[in-house]
């Protein structure tokens, strides 16, 4: 199996579980599963023991009308997703240096019940710093 298809399969277990109850009506939770494990994948690092490393920052994209009535419906789901991505990690068996950062950004360029996601690994002395160039970055690249 490649490791995109085992992302995307523990990205489906995801969805049996937590992912399903958030976003009934709103977004296919298979969508953001599969765009978190992408991003995951792609922003994936090898440390200097060749182990792969999973991305510590993670920012999640939604059209301004999915935006709101997430944030509505679920406060909390910066922190769930986060759990979701902590439990992905395992199961992928990438390692965490640090408790992922995860953050949800309304964003025009996402179209209605799409969502758009990056990540990226920046070591823990540089994550602050670079969050927020790396948001202005990752939104102006992003033309879902």
């Amino acid at each position: 199996m490649n490791p995109l298809s085992r992302f995307e399969k523990l990205a489906e277990q995801l969805v049996e579980g937590a992912f399903g109850r958030w976003f009934a009506g709103q977004l296919h939770p298979l969508e953001v599963a599969l765009q978190l494990a992408r991003a995951m994948e792609d922003g994936q690092a090898l440390n200097l023991r060749g182990e792969h490393v999973a991305p510590n920052i993670y920012w999640i994209y939604l059209h301004p009308a999915d935006y709101d009535a997430l944030r509505q419906a679920q406060p909390s789901l910066p922190e769930d997703l986060t759990r979701s991505v902590v439990e992905l990690a395992a199961q992928a068996g990438l390692i965490l240096t640090q408790t992922p950062v995860v953050e949800i950004h309304s964003a025009e360029s996402v179209t209605r019940h799409r969502v758009s996601a990056t990540a990226r690994y920046v070591p823990p002395e540089n994550a602050a710093a670079s969050s927020t160039l790396e948001i202005s970055q990752a939104l102006a690249a992003s033309g879902d």
